[in-house]
């Protein structure tokens, strides 16, 4: 059995506060990763996490027609996610 110790930082993203399409967004996701690795080393002596991770939510346009060639009537949406 294997201790785990969860740390939360409060990071910028660096983009735009509402991240419109997935390279905005994971740009996002990729720069609080990295600013979290960053602060941890900071916070611990310059000690390195075993991993860090970036969460970034935005918001995209698809195109539906793309997803289901063939059907009638699809035009595009507009999709969250994080």
């Amino acid at each position: 059995l294997t201790a785990l110790e969860v740390v939360a930082y409060d990071i910028p993203s660096g983009v735009s506060d509402q991240p419109w399409g997935e390279a905005e967004t994971r740009q996002g996701a990729l720069n609080r990763a990295e600013n979290c690795l960053g602060a941890h080393c900071l916070g611990h002596g310059g000690a390195m996490p075993d991993f860090a991770v970036g969460v970034e939510g935005g918001v995209a346009e698809c195109s539906l027609s793309s997803l289901h060639p063939g059907t009638p009537g699809l035009d595009s949406c507009t999709e969250c996610f994080a």
